[in-house]
């Protein structure tokens, strides 16, 4: 662990990439999946423009928790 830094790395972007939950509509109390999806297709690509909404009315559009499956259909546009 030494005393000194000898080297560093980022994965900062330089745009806005962070989706905040709260206010993803009807059911933003449990919108963490469709919010941390957005947030990564964001991430990746600075021109990807769904939101925590768009994903939430694509999968489970009446409410529930989604499961890994749901963010690779999300995520592969199914």
């Amino acid at each position: 662990m030494g005393t000194n830094q000898t080297s560093s790395q980022s994965l900062n972007r330089q745009y806005n990439f962070y989706y905040d939950q709260k206010g993803t509509g009807n059911f933003s109390s449990i919108n963490c999946g469709p919010s941390v999806t957005t947030m990564a297709a964001k991430w990746a690509d600075s021109t990807y423009s769904q939101l925590p909404q768009d994903a939430r009315n694509t999968i489970r559009s009446t409410g529930g928790w989604w499961y890994t499956n749901d963010i690779v259909n999300f995520l592969n546009g199914k």
